[in-house]
């Protein structure tokens, strides 16, 4: 009875960790820096956007409702 048929070489071994080593560091690496907030005098000119979500409003298109009340698009200078 041959038991070496299921036998992984070290070599892929070692491959595999490695590359699952640069897999976890690249994911924990920190996020690129946000760009400098814009002023006071971005804000009056946003762009205008249109977002069909359909005639009744639907639980699907919650988080639409709540980063316009929060403000996110406004703050990337988009206006829903």
């Amino acid at each position: 009875m041959n038991l070496n048929v299921n036998k992984v070489s070290r070599r892929s071994v070692v491959n595999i960790v490695i590359a699952l080593s640069v897999s976890a560091l690249a994911a924990c690496a920190a996020p690129p820096p946000r760009t400098a907030p814009i002023s006071a005098s971005a804000e009056k000119t946003l762009t205008k956007v249109r977002l069909p979500m359909g005639f009744i409003p639907n639980i699907q298109y919650a988080p639409y409702y709540i980063a316009v009340d929060k403000g996110y698009f406004a703050t990337e200078g988009i206006e829903l």
